[in-house]
């Protein structure tokens, strides 16, 4: 385990009640090997991030929202900024095009320092 010093965890969460909607979110966010496409989450970490991880979290119950959380980290704060300030806004809006606002894929984005990491270390 270590402690991290100022790196960003810039946190995606997506919620709907459609199982298909989620489906083509979680595409959307994946790699396409048949195109070549990179996918979205990958096009994050292309363009200053150092890493995304995408989780999927079913129901309880029927009826209650299929979650997604992407968890980007960037190795700063001005990294996130340039991130904010250039790559995000194309990609920003092929998500809203995509996803509009006002549809069943509802989005929360937040942002916070990343202080604990742990992992194993694999050769």
């Amino acid at each position: 385990m270590a402690i991290v010093g100022h790196m960003l965890a810039y946190t995606v969460t997506a919620t709907t009640t459609d199982p298909n909607i989620a489906q083509k979110f979680l595409d959307w966010l994946s790699p396409d090997p048949a195109t070549g496409r990179k996918g979205h989450a990958a096009d994050v970490v292309h363009s200053g991030g150092l890493s995304a991880q995408v989780v999927r979290i079913d129901p309880k119950a029927p009826g209650e929202p299929i979650t997604i959380t992407t968890l980007y980290v960037f190795a700063t704060a001005e990294a996130f900024a340039a991130y904010e300030n250039g790559p995000a806004i194309p990609l920003r809006a092929e998500g809203r095009e995509l996803f509009p606002p006002d549809g069943p894929l509802k989005m929360t984005r937040t942002v916070g320092e990343l202080v604990v990491e742990a992992g194993i270390s694999r050769p």
